[in-house]
């Protein structure tokens, strides 16, 4: 299995996708909202469905809200670090445990 128990900042999704990366973030295999990971991010299920069309209106703004809400509680059953976990944007995509350091440069 693969564990992240000692890291506090762990990359997500690639900037490779681009444009894409909020609506990659929600989505199940499928392409519609994944319903679990929503929960587990504590992401409601408009802004996800929002996040289905990059083109939208609403499309950044609400990625931004989710950005600056979204976390998520590992706990002993997960592959995380214990602890609260949020999203941090820089290009990828990271989570970013509530004990991570950032440099100052």
């Amino acid at each position: 299995m693969n564990t992240h128990k000692n890291e506090t900042i762990i990359c997500i999704l690639s900037d490779i996708r681009g444009t894409n990366i909020p609506m990659d973030f929600i989505t199940d295999n499928y392409g519609r909202p994944s319903v679990e990971h929503c929960k587990a991010w504590h992401i409601d299920l408009e802004d996800a469905e929002i996040l289905l069309d990059p083109r939208g209106e609403s499309y950044w703004d609400t990625w931004d809200d989710i950005i600056r809400s979204a976390y998520y509680i590992a706990k002993d059953d997960s592959a995380l670090k214990d602890g609260r976990w949020t999203l941090y944007q820089e290009g990828d995509l990271f989570a970013v445990h509530e004990g991570h350091e950032f440099d100052d440069e």
